[in-house]
Protein backbone atom coordinates (compact mmCIF):
# COMPACT_ATOMS: atom_id res chain seq x y z
CA UNK A 1 0.00 0.00 0.00
CA UNK A 2 1.26 3.39 -0.42
CA UNK A 3 1.55 6.25 1.59
CA UNK A 4 -0.85 8.13 -0.60
CA UNK A 5 -3.23 5.51 0.18
CA UNK A 6 -2.70 4.74 3.53
CA UNK A 7 -3.52 8.54 4.15
CA UNK A 8 -7.41 7.86 2.51
CA UNK A 9 -8.26 5.81 5.58
CA UNK A 10 -7.49 8.78 8.07
CA UNK A 11 -9.24 12.35 8.82
CA UNK A 12 -7.06 14.87 8.82
CA UNK A 13 -8.55 17.11 11.42
CA UNK A 14 -7.48 21.00 11.91
CA UNK A 15 -8.69 22.05 15.45
CA UNK A 16 -8.43 25.62 16.62
CA UNK A 17 -7.16 25.72 20.07
CA UNK A 18 -7.16 28.60 22.48
CA UNK A 19 -7.40 28.49 26.53
CA UNK A 20 -8.22 31.79 27.30
CA UNK A 21 -6.25 31.38 30.94
CA UNK A 22 -2.93 30.27 29.47
CA UNK A 23 -2.57 31.05 25.90
CA UNK A 24 -1.66 34.55 24.12
CA UNK A 25 -3.64 33.34 20.79
CA UNK A 26 -5.48 30.96 18.94
CA UNK A 27 -3.88 28.24 17.50
CA UNK A 28 -4.28 25.28 15.12
CA UNK A 29 -3.15 21.80 15.99
CA UNK A 30 -3.91 18.89 13.45
CA UNK A 31 -4.72 15.48 14.17
CA UNK A 32 -5.15 11.73 11.94
CA UNK A 33 -8.19 10.26 12.91
CA UNK A 34 -8.68 6.66 11.67
CA UNK A 35 -11.92 6.59 9.42
CA UNK A 36 -14.55 4.26 10.04
CA UNK A 37 -14.93 1.44 7.86
CA UNK A 38 -18.77 1.19 7.97
CA UNK A 39 -21.03 3.68 9.02
CA UNK A 40 -21.51 7.39 9.37
CA UNK A 41 -18.59 9.13 11.13
CA UNK A 42 -19.63 13.05 12.22
CA UNK A 43 -17.57 15.73 13.38
CA UNK A 44 -18.44 15.06 16.73
CA UNK A 45 -17.23 11.01 16.57
CA UNK A 46 -14.12 12.34 14.99
CA UNK A 47 -13.68 14.91 18.08
CA UNK A 48 -14.67 12.08 20.29
CA UNK A 49 -11.90 9.76 19.03
CA UNK A 50 -8.98 12.47 19.47
CA UNK A 51 -10.30 13.39 23.03
CA UNK A 52 -9.92 9.29 24.25
CA UNK A 53 -7.12 8.33 22.52
CA UNK A 54 -5.05 11.29 21.24
CA UNK A 55 -5.03 14.59 23.59
CA UNK A 56 -7.66 14.44 26.38
CA UNK A 57 -6.91 18.51 27.09
CA UNK A 58 -9.22 18.98 23.98
CA UNK A 59 -12.64 20.86 24.77
CA UNK A 60 -15.48 20.45 22.75
CA UNK A 61 -19.09 20.65 23.60
CA UNK A 62 -21.03 17.22 23.46
CA UNK A 63 -24.50 16.40 24.73
CA UNK A 64 -27.64 15.11 22.48
CA UNK A 65 -25.95 13.86 19.63
CA UNK A 66 -29.46 14.12 17.78
CA UNK A 67 -29.09 17.45 16.43
CA UNK A 68 -31.90 18.54 19.04
CA UNK A 69 -29.90 21.25 21.50
CA UNK A 70 -27.98 22.95 18.89
CA UNK A 71 -25.02 23.29 21.38
CA UNK A 72 -22.16 21.85 19.33
CA UNK A 73 -22.58 24.09 16.35
CA UNK A 74 -19.04 25.21 15.31
CA UNK A 75 -17.40 26.61 12.05
CA UNK A 76 -16.58 23.30 9.87
CA UNK A 77 -14.90 24.15 6.98
CA UNK A 78 -15.69 27.68 7.07
CA UNK A 79 -19.41 27.26 7.39
CA UNK A 80 -21.49 27.25 10.91
CA UNK A 81 -22.49 23.54 11.47
CA UNK A 82 -23.79 21.07 14.17
CA UNK A 83 -20.65 18.94 14.91
CA UNK A 84 -23.15 15.50 15.69
CA UNK A 85 -25.06 16.15 12.35
CA UNK A 86 -22.35 16.86 10.01
CA UNK A 87 -20.35 13.97 8.22
CA UNK A 88 -16.70 14.65 8.81
CA UNK A 89 -15.24 14.92 5.44
CA UNK A 90 -11.55 13.82 4.60
CA UNK A 91 -10.35 16.92 5.46
CA UNK A 92 -12.08 19.19 8.08
CA UNK A 93 -11.33 22.21 9.85
CA UNK A 94 -12.72 23.28 12.87
CA UNK A 95 -13.18 26.11 14.76
CA UNK A 96 -15.74 27.62 17.18
CA UNK A 97 -18.56 30.30 16.00
CA UNK A 98 -17.29 33.62 15.48
CA UNK A 99 -18.77 36.47 17.98
CA UNK A 100 -18.92 34.19 20.53
CA UNK A 101 -16.52 34.61 23.78
CA UNK A 102 -14.56 31.03 24.09
CA UNK A 103 -14.33 29.48 27.54
CA UNK A 104 -12.03 27.42 25.76
CA UNK A 105 -11.14 25.46 22.40
CA UNK A 106 -14.62 24.55 20.82
CA UNK A 107 -16.56 25.77 24.03
CA UNK A 108 -18.26 29.14 24.09
CA UNK A 109 -20.83 31.06 25.52
CA UNK A 110 -23.73 31.23 23.53
CA UNK A 111 -24.36 35.05 22.68
CA UNK A 112 -27.73 35.73 24.50
CA UNK A 113 -26.60 34.57 27.53
CA UNK A 114 -22.77 36.48 27.46
CA UNK A 115 -25.40 39.90 27.09
CA UNK A 116 -25.59 41.28 30.27
CA UNK A 117 -21.57 40.53 30.69
CA UNK A 118 -21.13 42.73 27.83
CA UNK A 119 -23.60 45.36 29.15
CA UNK A 120 -21.84 45.69 32.31
CA UNK A 121 -18.35 45.64 30.65
CA UNK A 122 -19.51 48.89 28.32
CA UNK A 123 -20.87 50.65 31.26
CA UNK A 124 -18.02 50.14 33.97
CA UNK A 125 -14.97 49.44 31.87
CA UNK A 126 -12.86 46.00 31.54
CA UNK A 127 -13.12 44.24 35.06
CA UNK A 128 -10.98 41.81 36.45
CA UNK A 129 -13.38 39.84 37.42
CA UNK A 130 -15.93 39.29 33.90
Amino acid sequence: MSEGEEKKDVIIAKVLRFDPATDEAPHFQTYEVPKYEVGRQTVSKVLEYIFENIDPSLSYYHTCNRGICNGCVAMINSKAELMCMTESPHEVTIEPVPHHRVIRDLVVVPEDEDRPRRRIMERSGKSKYL
